[in-house]
C-alpha cells in the first residue's frame, strides 16, 4: 500500500511529473487486469492508494521494505502494518528496488522460499539429479562443490547450458518444475529460468573408480 498524497509529494519531485502524464493504472500495459472492484481511472493519487482494501488482505503476505525507500516512505507504509497475517521484514540497506545489490539475491530467494514453505502444510520436495561421466574432459578442479554460471537461455531452445570453469553441460529444461506453453521463450521466461537454476541448481564432481563423475541434483515438488 502507499500512504501519498497530494501533501507528500515533496519526497520525490518526480510524483509532480508523473501525475501530469498519468493516463491510468494500466494505461502502459495491456496484459494486466484489475480486479472488478478496483476500476482504472486516470487520477494518480486515487489509483495508488490502496489503504481502503488493508483490512480485507486474508492470505498470508510478506513484504520485503527498507527504511532507506524515499518512493515509499517505510514510516508511512510498511511499518504500520500490523494484521497477523502479514509479515513485514525491514532492512537497512537498499533502496526502493535495490536490495539484491546489498544483500545478493541468494538470501532473498531463501527468505522468500522458507516464507512459502511454512505456509504450504503437507507440501514435499523430491530431488532430482543427472550425472554424467566427464573423465574426457580437462577438468584441472578438486573433487567437491562446484562453482557455474547459467548462460542466457535461448528462447527456442529446449536446453539450458551450465558453464563451468573448463567444460559445459547442456541440460533439458523439461526436467525441471517448469512448463513452459508458448512455442518461445518470452523475455521474462528466460530470466526467471536463469534465476532458478542459478539459485537450486547443484554441482559437484566426484572421482568414482578412477572416473571423474559430474552430479547435477536440484529439488522440484512430489
Amino acid at each position: 500500500p502507499s500512504a501519498y498524497s497530494r501533501s507528500h509529494a515533496q519526497y520525490h519531485p518526480s510524483f509532480e511529473a508523473i501525475q501530469k502524464k498519468y493516463t491510468g493504472g494500466l494505461s502502459y500495459y495491456s496484459g494486466i487486469r484489475l480486479p472488478a472492484e478496483i476500476p482504472d481511472r486516470p487520477d494518480f493519487w486515487k489509483m495508488n492508494d490502496f489503504w481502503w482494501a488493508y483490512n480485507d488482505v486474508t492470505a498470508p503476505v510478506l513484504i520485503l521494505a527498507t527504511e532507506k525507500d524515499f518512493l515509499v516512505p517505510y514510516s508511512m507504509n510498511s511499518q504500520n502494518l500490523k494484521k497477523k497475517n502479514i509479515k513485514v521484514v525491514s532492512f537497512d540497506e537498499g533502496l526502493h528496488c535495490s536490495f539484491p545489490i546489498p544483500y545478493q539475491w541468494d538470501a532473498f530467494s531463501s527468505l522468500l522460499q522458507a516464507y512459502v514453505m511454512s505456509h504450504s502444510e503437507g507440501f514435499q520436495l523430491r530431488e532430482e539429479k543427472m550425472q554424467l561421466d566427464v573423465s574426457e574432459e580437462k577438468i584441472n578442479m578438486q573433487p567437491g562443490r562446484l562453482a557455474f554460471r547459467v548462460a542466457w537461455p535461448n528462447k527456442k531452445n529446449k536446453f539450458v547450458r551450465i558453464e563451468l570453469a573448463g567444460f559445459q553441460l547442456s541440460l533439458p529444461i523439461a526436467n525441471f518444475d517448469f512448463q513452459f506453453k508458448n512455442p518461445e521463450l518470452n523475455s521474462s521466461e528466460r530470466r526467471m529460468l536463469e534465476r532458478w537454476l542459478q539459485q537450486n541448481l547443484k554441482v559437484d564432481l566426484q572421482s568414482v573408480k578412477g572416473k571423474k563423475i559430474v552430479t547435477v541434483h536440484w529439488q522440484i515438488p512430489r
